[in-house]
């Protein structure tokens, strides 16, 4: 892109273009006359993008523990955000599928639906 955004038939077009958005009204102001703008803006936004996939949770942040050096903070933490997507998705909780997808997760053979309400009992 920052080869071409001096080009001069390019410049026309990309102000045709703005030309044909203002006369729709939509992204007016938003995007620069100055194509080279742009691509400082493209630029920006990629770096915002990069950095904040390092940090963006899609489920959204995890749920707090209480004790979180207890021996079963992992566990708790992992059956909660199961839990929580299985709720999200099928409207309940489905202990016993949070109890494989935990035990699957942690490679642990020990949970079961008990220990998952359990973990989630205490929550509430």
């Amino acid at each position: 892109m920052r080869t071409v955004c001096n080009d001069t038939q390019l410049i026309g077009l990309w102000g045709a273009y703005r030309n044909r958005l203002r006369k729709q009204g939509s992204l007016e102001g938003l995007l620069s006359d100055q194509l080279a703008s742009v691509l400082v803006t493209f630029e920006q936004v990629r770096d915002f993008f990069q950095r904040a996939s390092k940090l963006y949770k899609p489920q959204g942040p995890v749920p707090p523990i209480g004790h979180p050096r207890d021996q079963d903070a992992l566990k708790t933490t992992v059956i909660r955000q199961i839990a929580q997507t299985c709720k999200k998705h099928f409207g309940a909780v489905l202990h016993s599928t949070v109890a494989t997808l935990t035990n699957a997760a942690l490679n642990r053979t020990d949970i079961d639906r008990n220990s998952v309400a359990g973990s989630l009992r205490r929550t509430r």
